[in-house]
């Protein structure tokens, strides 16, 4: 396959222009995301400063990365995403957790969070063991 040829995946038929990334449906909305996302945790988390850790975010956004997962738990990878995305907040559909099984918890949780993340209002998508808040329009339940 030349690179100027439309990108396909093996399993499904969804096109991509040349050196874009593939993009499948997300949950129930459908929203069309790139099959690559960025995970807060190892990277962000571990990196030797924010500006290291900035930079990866930033470089991962230029490539066409857009779902970028964090949590609270994960130490300073809130903070280093706020910070790398403030001005590209409409290029990224963020995804955070809460640990918090009650609601209004996890409403307190998500506060902070949104705090942290430079966010005025609200966050793309939670992930939560609780529902129930105005401020994310995707919830996600995960089982352990």
């Amino acid at each position: 396959m030349s690179i100027k040829e439309p990108v396909q995946t093996q399993d499904t038929p969804f096109e991509a222009e040349p050196g874009a990334l593939p993009e499948r449906p997300f949950g129930r909305q459908g929203e069309m995301l790139p099959v690559l996302g960025l995970g807060g945790q190892s990277l962000i988390q571990r990196s030797d400063s924010d500006a290291a850790a900035t930079g990866l975010i930033s470089r991962a956004l230029d490539l066409g990365v857009r779902y970028i997962d964090t949590a609270p738990l994960y130490g300073p990878s809130e903070v280093r995403i706020g910070k790398a995305i403030e001005h590209r907040r409409s290029e990224v559909f963020l995804a955070t957790k809460t640990a918090y099984r009650m609601a209004s918890a996890a409403e307190r949780s998500l506060e902070r969070s949104l705090k942290r993340l430079r966010m005025a209002s609200k966050t793309s998508s939670v992930k939560a063991h609780a529902q129930g808040s105005s401020k994310v329009p995707h919830i996600g339940v995960l089982k352990f």
